[in-house]
């Protein structure tokens, strides 16, 4: 398993630059306008990184081998999927970030268009949590986010 992430040029075919992580790198996704990268990896570490740069933007650490990252919509929120059974929603504005459990591993996020739900597959099902969203976003409004 390579513990770099090539981030590699569409027209070229080219290698850019690399985005490091301390062990494998299965998950990999783009914000909506192409700016930031969000790896998650074995080595428990969500890592944001700059895409013209390859700046380390920010690093989330986790309970478990981070398998799924996706950003929603308007990349204010990133969700992770975890081996400790955790979906996390992380916030790109302040790097605050939202728990939910599942029964079972989470391999697998993606938001819906709008970014209003999110789905999430599990070692135990499969599923669409809206439940997670209204709750980060219940929290955010109690905060006078």
């Amino acid at each position: 398993h390579d513990k770099k992430l090539p981030l590699v040029a569409a027209a070229t075919g080219a290698v850019v630059r690399e985005v490091g992580h301390g062990d494998s790198v299965p998950a990999v996704a783009f914000n909506h306008d192409g700016s930031l990268v969000a790896t998650g990896s074995a080595d428990k570490k969500l890592r944001i990184v700059a895409a013209a740069s390859g700046a380390v933007v920010r690093e989330v650490e986790h309970g478990g081998f981070v398998v799924a990252v996706a950003f929603n919509h308007d990349g204010s929120l990133v969700a992770t999927g975890c081996r400790d059974h955790n979906l996390r929603l992380v916030t790109t504005e302040l790097w605050q970030y939202y728990k939910v459990g599942h029964g079972g591993g989470v391999l697998a996020v993606a938001f819906n268009h709008d970014g209003s739900s999110v789905a999430i597959v599990t070692e135990a099902d499969m599923c669409v949590d809206d439940s997670a969203l209204h709750a980060y976003e219940s929290l955010a409004v109690l905060r006078g986010e």
